[in-house]
């Protein structure tokens, strides 16, 4: 195996970590690994349906989606821990409470809140322009073209 393909595979599995929903315990466990759009009083899950139009979009950004309804959020359509769900409403109580969808960075702070009428594309259009999202753009473009030419 070349250089660059062993290069690519180590990095590959880097950048693509999947965090199973049972192994989060706190909103601070996706830290460093997702951003998150947290999407609060969905009582009837009706942006779920506007998620699954772009599941491509999503993970490509390395967002987590999380619906946060009565004091519960559920991660990957499961239901979280007590914990994790008291760690999302502490995240999330100063926001302004008409604004219903919250972009947490993977630094874990909060990015930008929406009204729940904001469309997907306004909110990939914020983190594409964040610092580490641009760096793991120039990263993967590198990462192919050294796989491509090599």
């Amino acid at each position: 195996m070349t250089n660059s393909i062993l290069k690519f595979l180590i990095i590959y599995f880097f950048l693509i970590k999947l965090i199973a929903a049972d192994q989060i315990g706190h909103l601070s466990d996706l830290k460093w690994k997702k951003r998150s759009i947290i999407i609060a009083d969905d009582e009837n899950f009706i942006f779920n349906k506007r998620v699954k139009k772009f599941q491509k979009e999503i993970e490509e950004r390395e967002i987590s989606i999380i619906f946060f309804n009565n004091n519960i959020a559920y991660l990957d359509n499961k239901i979280i821990s007590k914990k994790f769900s008291n760690s999302v409403e502490k995240k999330i109580k100063n926001i302004n409470p008409y604004h219903r969808l919250i972009l947490i960075g993977k630094d874990g702070g909060v990015k930008n809140s929406y009204l729940f009428e904001t469309e997907l594309v306004k909110i990939f259009y914020d983190v594409d322009k964040m610092p580490m999202r641009r760096y793991e753009v120039k990263k993967r473009k590198s990462i192919k073209s050294d796989y491509i030419f090599e």
